[in-house]
């Protein structure tokens, strides 16, 4: 009959202490980068007449908000013909 070795280490507190020191860094820095993303994403834009054909940009949002509203409703009332 053979015995089983164990091979692997002991873990201790400071192991523990060790560890968590390492993920609490990984998390800040993961904490710092979400927030550069999220101040970046809503950061305020530059105001439409000084951004280079920003007032067509803006126009032609417009209408692609608008369509796309009409081709939801249309959407919802085939939806609604398919369950009466």
């Amino acid at each position: 009959m053979t015995m089983i070795q164990k091979t692997e280490k002991e873990i201790t507190l400071e192991d523990i202490a060790r560890k968590k020191a390492e993920v609490l860094k990984k998390i800040r820095a993961h904490q710092d980068t979400i927030t550069s993303s999220i101040r970046q994403f809503f950061s305020p834009l530059q105001p439409i007449a000084n951004r280079p054909n920003g007032i067509m940009k803006a126009v032609n949002t417009g209408m692609v908000m608008f369509d796309g509203l009409l081709i939801g409703l249309k959407i919802l009332k085939a939806i609604r013909k398919v369950f009466k």
